[in-house]
């Protein structure tokens, strides 16, 4: 199991696990005097969900630059994300 960002171009993974940000606007909102945790967050991988991004899927690295974001194909769709987001994104290599 590897980052995504660590595959070269044209490579392919299977998506196993996808790592929680701290970013996401609801988990900084204290709530009685705690944070949100997994259990009850409102919308649990909202952005990778809308994207397609989900545990089992085939994701291809399309194109990787030094600086800038991420080109990944799933299924039939491209689509340019960022580093941030490509880092949480861990995958089984496939030969």
């Amino acid at each position: 199991m590897i980052p995504l960002y660590q595959l070269n171009e044209g490579e392919r993974g299977q998506i196993v696990a996808i790592i929680r940000g701290n970013g996401c606007r609801h988990c900084q909102k204290p709530r009685k005097k705690r944070f949100f945790n997994r259990i009850d967050h409102p919308k649990p991988m909202g952005r990778f969900e809308d994207l397609g991004i989900r545990i089992g899927k085939t994701i291809e690295l399309v194109q990787k630059r030094a600086h800038g974001p991420i080109l990944i194909k799933i299924d039939d769709s491209r689509f340019a994300i960022g580093r941030q987001m490509v880092e949480r994104i861990m995958v089984n290599v496939e030969n």
